[in-house]
């Protein structure tokens, strides 16, 4: 599958404040389309207007792995631009929004890339590092006052999505020179010859990676140590509070898909543990019941008796659930590479 429902969900449940007043724009990049060109020779540009948010989700999934990356602007823009292609992809619109089309900014994206070769997907070291880096720049802004963050992987890199206040700012020349200011000054300090935090995305219709979909660039060459990957939302803080992502999907959306099933009980504050029972493939049980019961004390302040073991393959993966687990354990997270690098550790 070359996509993640649950994360699609998420996307647009934690991200869009959804009105009467606005609507979203999804734009694919490199996307073919299978009518007019049949022989896949030619890549285009699609763009979609939205203010239905299961429509955007069932289009985000559709152009996933289809399209070599598929974006959202987070900001609302004005609902007019609706009627370019409302609630659906178009591979004839031609023009996207601009700035002076955002109604207000609610978010400002921090971009951290992985220095290499144009053209071709990230390592996992190389995503890993981006991951950390990130974590670092949030820290800081924690510590002096700043809350409501969203940490994102984008397939390549990493995103921390900073919240412009509860009601957003003005989308003016002074809040433009404001967010420029807060991304020179990150770049300056966290900027290094292995990682690139951008410092010319401070725009209001900045694009960001539509969370859930994969991120397609160049070829997929797991075997050379660059896949393609899925982007996710890694962490949210625990003071955000937004409307629970059951409330997005109709039962006639996520009948066929199994990921959804997941969505129906779990509440905001136990996500943190439940995402990851989802993608390590638990299937809907009595079991999951209890534990989705369990999981909030993966959020409590007093920690778990023992030790947790976290065995994968993948770098990335392992990093990040092993900083989800973080502090929860008393014993700590004990971490494995495989299945029987995972056995020794038992014995």
């Amino acid at each position: 599958m070359n996509y993640d429902l649950l994360e699609i969900a998420k996307t647009c449940t934690l991200i869009p404040r959804w009105s009467d007043d606005c609507c979203y724009e999804m734009r694919a990049l490199g996307v073919h389309d299978p009518e007019r060109d049949p022989q896949r020779k030619f890549a285009r540009t699609v763009v979609g207007y939205y203010d239905n948010p299961e429509s955007m989700a069932k289009d985000a999934a559709q152009l996933s792995g289809r399209a070599e990356g598929v974006y959202l602007i987070p900001n609302p823009i004005s609902r007019d631009l609706l009627c370019r292609s409302k609630n659906k992809i178009s591979y004839r619109v031609k023009n996207s929004a601009e700035d002076k089309d955002v109604l207000r900014r609610y978010w400002l994206l921090v971009d951290a890339d992985p220095v290499k070769k144009v053209g071709v997907s990230a390592t996992d070291e190389e995503n890993s590092s981006a991951i950390e880096r990130v974590i670092e720049i949030r820290k800081e802004l924690q510590n002096n006052g700043g809350k409501g963050f969203i940490l994102c992987s984008s397939g390549n890199g990493a995103h921390l999505l900073i919240p412009m206040g509860a009601t957003g700012t003005a989308n003016n020349e002074t809040e433009k020179l404001r967010c420029e200011r807060v991304l020179r000054g990150l770049s300056k300090k966290y900027s290094d010859k292995n990682i690139i935090i951008g410092k010319e995305v401070f725009n209001a219709s900045r694009l960001i990676r539509f969370y859930g979909t994969n991120a397609c660039k160049g070829s997929d060459c797991p075997e050379e140590g660059r896949p393609h990957r899925i982007s996710m939302i890694l962490e949210v803080d625990s003071n955000y509070r937004r409307m629970g992502i059951s409330k997005l999907l109709t039962n006639e959306f996520i009948k066929d898909n199994s990921q959804a099933d997941i969505l129906i009980k779990v509440r905001f504050e136990e996500r943190k543990f439940i995402d990851y029972l989802s993608r390590l493939g638990f299937e809907k049980t009595k079991e999951k019941d209890v534990l989705i019961r369990k999981a909030a004390q993966f959020n409590s302040a007093s920690p778990i008796r023992g030790k947790v073991l976290v065995v994968d393959d993948d770098k990335s993966n392992r990093f990040i659930i092993s900083k989800h687990l973080e502090g929860t354990f008393e014993d700590g997270i004990v971490i494995a590479e495989n299945g029987q690098q995972a056995l020794e550790l038992f014995r």
